[in-house]
């Protein structure tokens, strides 16, 4: 490996070890509410992608959990 190469192969384990550091240290209450949050955006698609409309708009957050609401239930 030649300069560019080797550093960025050191470069990506040194932030993968940062991120399993961090990953582990979590508590498992912190490590749920991350996978959750996931899958609630997993399933939500359409209520999320309303709310960041929303927010790009410069909604408030009365107009952002509204855009929320309908998408839910329109969908």
């Amino acid at each position: 490996m030649h300069g560019l190469e080797w550093w960025s192969g050191t470069a990506w384990c040194f932030l993968l070890a940062l991120q399993l550091k961090l990953w582990f240290t979590m508590s498992n209450q912190a490590r749920w509410s991350v996978l959750q949050s996931f899958n609630l955006l997993k399933w939500h698609r359409d209520a999320h992608r309303a709310a960041v409309k929303a927010l790009e708009s410069g909604g408030s957050l009365s107009v952002v959990i509204r855009r929320i609401e309908e998408a839910m239930s329109s969908g």
